[in-house]
């Protein structure tokens, strides 16, 4: 009995130091991921930033998220959770915290690109939104400009009128 107890307490032991790792994975997949797209944001709108900077982040992107397909972290099983050597229900296990479990270890890539996605398709609103703002704002000075120049024709006129005058 306490060999299969202690069988079932490195498996959880070892699930749980996959789920770790895979976490770190996405994580730094995601903040490589998250940098390459907030340089290419920033390269976007004028600001000189080379090529092979966000190449760099491109490639710790591809590095991440092939780590964290590789550790895939499958559901935990019943067989780990319960003690008994029948397969009885452990009075050590409840149900309401086995509910709680995600049987698939978080391992959900197409969580993270799902997620990344919807960050894209918001950065891409915001972006149209200042774009048409930009816009008006470009049609504003330049309406400034020409209203300006106007007036100092109008200006020149006067004075000439003026001058001609005397």
């Amino acid at each position: 009995m306490i060999d299969k107890a202690n069988r079932c307490f490195v498996r959880v032991r070892d699930h749980f130091t996959h789920l770790e790792a895979l976490g770190r994975a996405k994580n730094l997949y995601g903040q490589a991921s998250g940098t390459k797209k907030c340089l290419e944001m920033i390269r976007a709108s004028g600001t000189e930033i080379p090529q092979e900077m966000i190449d760099v982040f491109a490639e710790q992107e591809k590095i991440y998220e092939a780590e964290a397909t590789k550790l895939g972290v499958g559901p935990l099983s019943d067989s780990d959770l319960t003690l008994s050597p029948l397969g009885l229900p452990s009075r050590f296990v409840e149900d309401r915290f086995r509910g709680s479990f995600d049987p698939y270890g978080s391992n959900a890539i197409e969580r993270v690109r799902e997620e990344h996605k919807k960050a894209n398709e918001k950065a891409a609103k915001e972006k149209e939104i200042l774009r048409v703002k930009f816009e008006e704002l470009e049609g504003k000075l330049k309406s400034a400009g020409a209203a300006r120049k106007e007036l100092t024709r109008e200006n020149t006129r006067l004075e000439q009128a003026t001058a001609n005058l005397e």
